[in-house]
């Protein structure tokens, strides 16, 4: 947009005088999501393949598993900008219905586990990892997850937004069995881990926290679908 143009929220000003710079930061929100995205793609791309060639492992994870869409998963804002311009596209309309519509009971379900686990976030810059606080964490992502209170993006067992899935969705893959995946099954899945996927975890989250920055928003992730209402109304 001519930024010497009229703004086109209809304030009246020039559009370099009013919503110029909301946008600029929005567009390097983007940039910074996409980055960190990549970063992820980049180790899962080789890591999973070479675990299965090795012959040691295989991966759990495979088409129509929906185990994670019951965890408490979180998206920074700007992950859930990119998310937000993907359900705007027309071809897309009927998945963000979808969503809007599931979404007052997801919220309903979620609740008080969510408020908790969010505010333990903020405090904690991005979440505990030792102490009194990581337990308390844990304890109510188990209890989240024993509700069984599924994301509103999966419709069928299917993620709908699969090819816009926040990084920690691409990361958290398990290897050798699923069966462990859901609640008190006797066991914890286990979790392909490796320093390089680590570390690009690491810096997904840095840019994460730098493009809420530039938005003037919070730097901590928030649970995916809460993230993404902010962003549907926030363009």
């Amino acid at each position: 947009m001519d930024r010497k143009a009229s703004c086109r929220c209809g304030s009246g000003r020039q559009y370099r005088n009013c919503c110029y710079s909301q946008d600029r930061a929005g567009e390097e929100a983007r940039r910074a999501a996409r980055s960190g995205l990549e970063q992820i793609e980049s180790v899962v791309r080789v890591l999973l393949p070479l675990v299965e060639s090795r012959g040691e492992h295989k991966v759990a994870c495979k088409a129509g598993c929906n185990a994670c869409c019951a965890q408490f998963v979180r998206a920074s804002l700007p992950e859930a900008l990119l998310i937000a311009d993907w359900l705007r596209l027309p071809e897309n309309a009927a998945v963000r219905a979808r969503f809007e519509e599931k979404l007052p009971a997801w919220r309903e379900a979620a609740q008080p586990e969510t408020g908790e686990l969010t505010q333990l976030m903020a405090a904690e810059a991005g979440g505990p990892q030792e102490g009194p606080a990581w337990e308390r964490f844990r304890e109510l992502e188990a209890r989240y997850v024993r509700k069984r209170n599924f994301c509103p993006f999966n419709h069928q067992g299917n993620c709908e937004i699969y090819p816009i899935r926040p990084g920690i969705c691409r990361a958290y893959n398990v290897i050798d069995t699923a069966e462990y995946c859901v609640p008190d099954a006797g066991g914890s899945p286990a979790v392909l881990s490796h320093p390089r996927l680590d570390e690009a975890l690491r810096q997904a989250a840095a840019l994460g926290a730098e493009g809420a920055r530039r938005l003037g928003k919070e730097e901590h992730p928030l649970p995916l679908p809460e993230a993404v209402a902010w962003a549907v109304e926030a363009r």
